[in-house]
């Protein structure tokens, strides 16, 4: 199983959430006579797999995504993702199914957002 950190969000970021970066820039010049200002910085991936905010857009991004292979006959008011904490193993588990009668993308983990990151990855069929 891939630990929650840079590799996993980059990998959540690439096959789940459309490469979705943040630009993290810093003021590295400023020149005020001259009218100019320059910026240095670099892109980085939301912290998916480690903060619930940003684990909480793919739970978002999870209630779009259409299966291939899957009926598209969905009922709108099926909310397809199920969230459990258990108790006796001290964590979490996220179940995603598209509908009631398909196969569910069930994975579990000792934080929330790592188990919603691992979830979203086997819905889009990446094997981890």
């Amino acid at each position: 199983m891939i630990k929650p950190g840079p590799r996993l969000d980059a990998l959540v970021a690439e096959k789940v959430m459309n490469g979705v970066r943040y630009n993290v820039d810093r003021v590295i010049a400023m020149d005020v006579s001259a009218g100019s200002l320059t910026i240095g910085g670099k892109l980085e991936y939301p912290e998916y797999s480690t903060s619930i905010s940003a684990a909480w857009e793919v739970v978002e991004k999870l209630k779009e995504i259409k299966v291939k292979g899957w009926s598209t006959d969905i009922v709108e008011e099926i909310f397809p993702i199920n969230i459990i904490w258990k108790q006796d193993d001290k964590e979490w588990e996220v179940v995603w199914s598209p509908a009631y009668w398909q196969n569910e993308h069930s994975t579990t983990a000792k934080t929330l957002p790592h188990a919603i990151c691992l979830a979203a990855l086997k819905a889009v069929g990446v094997e981890i």
